[in-house]
């Protein structure tokens, strides 16, 4: 548990990671419908999560 915490907070930054980095097998995403529906949405989806949502959440929610 202590060099879990001492890792996540300081250790990522000083240790070389043992595995080497590259492409990932991300075939079976081009078969989900969610992220199919997602993709040519994602500008909107952005604005709209970013900004749009927490502006509605704060304005009835709080009444700001």
């Amino acid at each position: 548990m202590p060099e879990d915490f001492w890792h996540s907070n300081i250790g990522w930054t000083i240790v070389k990671p043992r595995y080497h980095l590259g492409v990932a097998k991300v075939s079976d995403l081009s078969k989900d419908p969610v992220i199919q529906w997602q993709h040519p949405r994602y500008v909107w989806l952005l604005l709209g999560c970013g900004s749009v949502l927490p502006t509605l959440v704060v304005r009835f929610g709080w009444g700001g």
